[in-house]
Order: C-alpha cells, then structure tokens, then sequence
C-alpha cells in the first residue's frame, strides 16, 4: 500500500495567514469605500456667480446684437468678464 505524504504544518499557516489578510482587507476596503464615494464638496455660496448679474449682462448684451451694435456687445461682454 502507498503512503501518504502528510501536508506541511508550515505551508497550512502561509494558507491560513494569506486568508486572513485578504478577508482583512477586505473589510477595510469595505469598510471605507463607501466614505469615500459618498464624500460630497459643499460650494460656498460667495464662490458661486450671482445668476441676476449674469442675466443682466446677457440681457444687455443681446439687446445690443439685436440692434447691430457688434463692437458694444463685443465691449460690453469683455467688460463683463473683467
């Protein structure tokens, strides 16, 4: 009858070592990632544009195209970027 070999203890505990540190950082992962995709960035209100301000500017802006006044439009705009 053959014998068999006997597995080593040694390569048993790698096995086992290898299996706990994946199943560790697979908590971890788990743990974190949900923290970090769900992380929102709150825009100050002062660092947004005033919506009334740019809307008068594209109103006057327009009215001078609609009355051919190309170089005032143009300059109006400039400015406005200034």
């Amino acid at each position: 009858m053959p014998t068999r070999t006997q597995p080593s203890p040694t390569r048993g505990r790698s096995l086992a070592v290898s299996l706990a540190r994946a199943a560790l950082v697979a908590v971890v992962v788990c743990a974190v990632l949900p923290a970090v995709l769900g992380a929102q960035v709150r825009i100050p209100d002062e660092a947004l544009p005033d919506n009334g301000e740019l809307q008068r500017v594209l109103a006057k802006g327009h009215e001078l195209e609609s009355q051919h006044r190309w170089g005032e439009a143009l300059a109006h705009y400039e400015h406005a970027l200034r």
